[in-house]
This record gives structure tokens, C-alpha cells and sequence, in this order.
């Protein structure tokens, strides 16, 4: 059984903050719809957070965190994982630790 990767996220608290991540399955990009992934951030057991999903290219996802989503968040790290799921399969891509970085200037 193939294991998700393991990546943490970091994000300025306010800030709009896109990652790129390329998707591979034997060594080849994965075509990938935005309606075909979920992505949960969570405290506590508790959900905070969902990314937008933009498809950059063929095998690239966007996680895109608007200044909107995260400007009123009052947690510093939080646990996620990033799923797709097409007909009956589904498959965990990645997990990690969704770091925010308080800010500044409000």
C-alpha cells in the first residue's frame, strides 16, 4: 500500500497564498478535475479551513488560500489531508501540518 506524502504547509496569516502540487502515478502526470479533490484542515478534530482547487496543467493542482479565508484565523498549526476520489476509488495524496503564521498589520 502506497503511503500519502508527507508535506507541511506554511501560511502568513491574511495573506493569499497559492502551493502547487504535481500529481504522479507511475511516473506520469495524473489529469485531475477541481470537483475530484478534498482537502480538509483541521484543530482539535475540529475543520477550519478548505482550500479553492485550480488545475494548473495536466498533473498540477493549485491550493489556493484567499486573504478572505485566513485573515480571521486564531490557530497557529493544524493537521490536513489532501484526498482524491474518482468512482468508487479514493487515495489519499498527502497529510501534513498546516502551519499560520500570525501577522503584523491588520
Amino acid at each position: 500500500m502506497m503511503q500519502p506524502a508527507e508535506i507541511d504547509l506554511t501560511v502568513y496569516r491574511g495573506d493569499t497564498t497559492q502551493f502547487i502540487l504535481n500529481v504522479l502515478l507511475d511516473n506520469q502526470p495524473v489529469e485531475i478535475e477541481p470537483h475530484e479533490l478534498s482537502m480538509q484542515i483541521k484543530v482539535l478534530g475540529r475543520e477550519v479551513l478548505r482550500p479553492e482547487f485550480l488545475v494548473a496543467e495536466s498533473g498540477k493542482i493549485v491550493l489556493h488560500f484567499s486573504h478572505e479565508a485566513t485573515r480571521d484565523l486564531q490557530f497557529s498549526q493544524a493537521h490536513y489531508d489532501l484526498q482524491f476520489k474518482r468512482g468508487t476509488v479514493v487515495r489519499t495524496l498527502c497529510r501534513g501540518v498546516f502551519n499560520l503564521t500570525g501577522d503584523i498589520t491588520k
